[in-house]
């Protein structure tokens, strides 16, 4: 592959995360030469690049899908490599949704389970506005404890940031690239 994606300023925050992750073959960008860091990220190309990062650029998985709208070949592998992993239940038990956009409460989970293998944590209600009953909470308060993503603090994560000094989390909002590498690298991932 190219030295770096063109998309990706010089300037920008994320570029050291992603040229490193392009040359290590975890990030495979939109084209031969551009990430497009400002893209929404959808499910299918998510569980490539967690299972990349977990196992490897190399990771090749052949074989048919549990969720019924899993259809495309180049990312069944990665599907079911995070569904056996525990990090994915799908978004109904037999569909994944593939071509949804990721939010960032999905984007919590994802990471944590990733990083914290076992149960969801049960929601504390330390960020007072996550949507009750939502089975992710849990997971938001341990990215958000961990510093690997954050409650409304006036940066640019959280866009807009409303309620201003409460502890406020998008959860809906939908995860960009950029923020991918960013939430990866405050993890320790890239150390």
């Amino acid at each position: 592959p190219p030295a770096s994606p063109s998309s990706v300023a010089a300037a920008s925050p994320n570029a050291p995360f992603i040229e490193q992750l392009y040359r290590d073959g975890i990030t495979r960008g939109t084209t031969a030469t551009t990430f497009s860091p400002n893209d929404t990220v959808p499910r299918e190309q998510m569980a490539a690049f967690i299972v990349r990062l977990l196992r490897g650029p190399d990771f090749h998985r052949d074989g048919e899908s549990r969720f019924v709208d899993v259809k495309n070949p180049d990312f069944v592998g990665y599907i079911e490599e995070l569904a056996d992993m525990g990090i994915t239940r799908g978004c109904t038990p037999n569909e994944f949704c593939p071509g949804d956009m990721v939010p960032r409460d999905q984007m919590a989970a994802f990471l944590m389970r990733a990083l914290h293998p076992g149960p969801d944590p049960e929601a504390r209600g330390t960020i007072g506005d996550l949507e009750p009953g939502n089975s992710l909470n849990g997971r938001v308060e341990q990215a958000v404890e961990e510093g690997i993503m954050e409650a409304c603090t006036g940066t640019i994560l959280i866009d807009p940031c409303t309620n201003a000094g409460s502890r406020y989390f998008d959860e809906t909002g939908k995860t960009v690239s950029g923020d991918v590498l960013d939430y990866w690298d405050r993890s320790g991932g890239l150390q």
